[in-house]
This record gives C-alpha cells, sequence and structure tokens, in this order.
C-alpha cells in the first residue's frame, strides 16, 4: 500500500516541522506549507488523503481555506487545529464536514491517534461502498453465467479459432 499523504498546513514554523517530524516517523508522506495561498496551489496539484489545517491563521482563515480545498476535493479528509476552538468555529468546521479537532498545545500521540481513525475509518467506509456496488454485480454476473451453456461458448470459441 503506498504512503498515505498528509498536507499539514500550519503558520507556525516549530508546529510545522514538529507534525512534519512526528508524522514522517511513522511513515506517512507530509508536505507542510505555512499560508493559505500555496496551500491552494498545492491542494490543486497534489492529492493528499488528510489535512491538518490550522484555522488561526493570519490573512485567510483556516475555515475559508478549508472551504476552498472542499471546492477542489470534496471527500478530502481534515483535521483542524486551533489554540481556541469557538462553538462559531466548532459549528462550521462540523458543517463543512471536518473529521477530527485538536487544540493546541495538542500531544503527539493524540494527533497520531486521531489520524490513524480517521484513515481507517475512511478505508473501511470506501470498502463497503464498493462491495455494496461489487457484491449485486457479482451476483448478476454469476445468475447469468449459470444461464448460459458455457460448453456451446467454448465450443464456438474452439471453432472461431480453428478458422
Amino acid at each position: 500500500m503506498a504512503k498515505e499523504t498528509i498536507l499539514v498546513i500550519e503558520d507556525d514554523p516549530k508546529i510545522r516541522m514538529h507534525c512534519h517530524e512526528i508524522l514522517t516517523s511513522k511513515d506517512y508522506q507530509v508536505i507542510t506549507i505555512r499560508d493559505c495561498e500555496s496551500a491552494i496551489k498545492i491542494a490543486l496539484e497534489t492529492p493528499a488523503n488528510l489535512y491538518l489545517i490550522d484555522i488561526d491563521m493570519p490573512g485567510v482563515k483556516g475555515l475559508d481555506l478549508l472551504e476552498r480545498i472542499k471546492g477542489i476535493h470534496p471527500e478530502v479528509l481534515v483535521i483542524i487545529t486551533t489554540g481556541r476552538l469557538t462553538n462559531e468555529n466548532l459549528l462550521r468546521a462540523l458543517h463543512l464536514g471536518v473529521k477530527g479537532f485538536m487544540v493546541k498545545p495538542f500531544r503527539d500521540e493524540d494527533l497520531l491517534d486521531s489520524i490513524k481513525k480517521i484513515l481507517e475509518d475512511d478505508r473501511l467506509l470506501k470498502a463497503r461502498i464498493q462491495s455494496r456496488v461489487l457484491n449485486p454485480l457479482f451476483e448478476i454476473s454469476e445468475s447469468f453465467l449459470s444461464e448460459i451453456d458455457l460448453r456451446d461458448i467454448l465450443r464456438q470459441i474452439v471453432d472461431l479459432a480453428r478458422k
């Protein structure tokens, strides 16, 4: 399985580098970004499995950035980080489909556990969806093949091959 890519969007260089270190130590591919405009450019060029977005950045706010990223990648998985989580930001983040919240300062283990759980939940959901789509197709194919005389089809293939 390919490494999962995490985009860390954080204006504080110490936090950004620390996130990079702990995530790469767990074998994630990590791209760190310091501002919202760069994040939009990277989002257009590089698909990621998960975004870790600081919502308290100068200029464009993290939730505004998230809204723009959701316009590019509607199914993106997101954890937001903040020094203070207000009810307004919480409600807006939930409305935008944020999967996790980390209030700074957060423990490395808490971040890693959240990321692991969110990515695993996403894999399970995709597997269930795939199963729901593929199982009926398999049943239809099985039913169709059971009603076809395979010997007759094989005989026709052999006859065509001899010509």
